[in-house]
């Protein structure tokens, strides 16, 4: 990620731009879920709606590089 001194660098950067297929993998690589993956609207990061077999909802956020490190962080 880029830590710019301008909060503004990261209205301006275009948002991720992966597939649905390569967030599915990962998801499953990293926390071992599955589901359905929905694409959320956002205008500077990339995020789904995961929703599994059982019925369990995820937000999965990929936060724009140029965000601040801490920001996603919660």
């Amino acid at each position: 990620m880029v830590n710019s001194e301008d909060p503004l660098t990261a209205i301006a950067s275009p948002p991720p731009q992966f597939s649905t297929g390569d967030i599915a993998e990962l998801v499953d690589e990293q926390y071992g879920l599955r589901g359905d993956l929905a694409g959320l609207v956002s205008e500077r990061d990339q995020n789904f709606r995961l929703t599994t077999a059982d019925k369990r909802r995820y937000v999965i956020k990929i936060a724009n590089a140029a965000e601040s490190e801490s920001l996603p962080a919660f």
